[in-house]
């Protein structure tokens, strides 16, 4: 948990120090790239091929197929005989042999865009072993097992010949804490929990509590960005029968909304409440459940008593009779 609290402030971070089992990996300076740029003014402007003797056309098929043959049954003893492979080993592994003996090894790995994603995971999703050829490699597997990191949308990894692999990642972006299990995760607008963190966290950020509260928040988070002056002194949202929010502000006083339509709601709340104070008053109680009425009660009207409890003041008349 320390850890991620201490990435959170890491502008950026790469693979540590090469190790043995690992290829070398290290950033792209930038504005380099992949492949220099041929000087083409270098090249000849005027070539005039010379005349080729007139030659018969016998079948060459057969001679290059069998030479190839011949060369890569030939490759195949070499290797199997002068490499750190049994014999017994499978085809595909002596190819990789093969491959990497003609520098077509993975030995660098380029990552951009990662902020937060552990480099251990990174790497342990990109599955490069000591023996992985560049040629043979699956740069759509790595992606998709990329994108499976709690941190990452989307990833890109692609083979750059002749022996590096280039990765680039763009990340999930924190809208929420969610109070759970004693203890707190970042979530982002796809309800998707990113990291454990302590629930001091990006004091920024709302929090939400409840089952699905994270699949929910974010469109809570757009009603309640569009009143900065409510968002600020919403302590904690409650997610209630996984249906609806109920906003904990931070003089004790609660709002409950109601399933649909949460944005409208708060800008009715709102309007009442920059004219006449309504959410000052610590301790009450204010229902947005009901769509043509606003329904305002004391904290200790929904407290157990054996007096009769106190009715809600209704602030918002009601349209119709049909509405009770």
């Amino acid at each position: 948990m320390d850890s991620v609290r201490e990435r959170l402030d890491i502008p950026r971070f790469w693979w540590r120090g090469a190790e043995r089992e690992r290829p070398r990996t290290h950033a792209r300076p930038e504005g380099r790239p992949l492949n220099p740029t041929p000087d083409l003014a270098s090249l000849p402007q005027d070539v005039t091929p010379e005349a080729q003797p007139a030659r018969s056309r016998r079948s060459w098929m057969p001679a290059t197929a069998c030479a190839a043959l011949i060369a890569g049954a030939a490759a195949f003893v070499v290797v199997s005989r002068s490499g750190t492979l049994p014999a017994s080993a499978p085809l595909s592994a002596h190819i990789d042999e093969l491959m990497i003996m003609a520098g077509l090894g993975v030995d660098e790995i380029y990552v951009t865009g990662h902020r937060y994603t552990i480099d251990d995971d990174i790497f342990a999703a990109l599955e490069l072993g000591p023996r992985t050829s560049l040629l043979r490699y699956s740069p759509e597997a790595a992606r998709r097992r990329v994108e499976a990191l709690s941190w990452v949308k989307r990833a890109t990894v692609s083979r750059v010949l002749p022996n590096s692999v280039e990765v680039k990642i763009s990340e999930r972006t924190p809208i929420a804490v969610w109070l759970h299990d004693n203890g707190a995760s970042l979530v982002d607008g796809e309800g998707r929990e990113l990291a454990r963190v302590p629930a001091s966290t990006l004091q920024g950020l709302p929090r939400i509590s409840g089952a699905d509260a994270p699949d929910a928040v974010a469109s809570l988070v757009a009603a309640l960005g569009a009143h900065p002056a409510l968002k600020a002194r919403v302590v904690v949202s409650e997610r209630v029968g996984q249906r609806r929010w109920s906003l904990v502000l931070d003089n004790g006083s609660r709002v409950h909304l109601p399933a649909e339509e949460e944005s409208v709601a708060i800008e009715r709340l709102m309007k009442l409440a920059d004219s006449t104070g309504l959410l000052n008053e610590p301790g009450r109680i204010v229902d947005l459940r009901i769509e043509d009425r606003i329904a305002v009660a004391p904290r200790a009207a929904t407290q157990t008593s054996s007096a009769a409890p106190t009715r809600p003041t209704i602030i918002a008349p009601r349209k119709s009779a049909s509405a009770l």
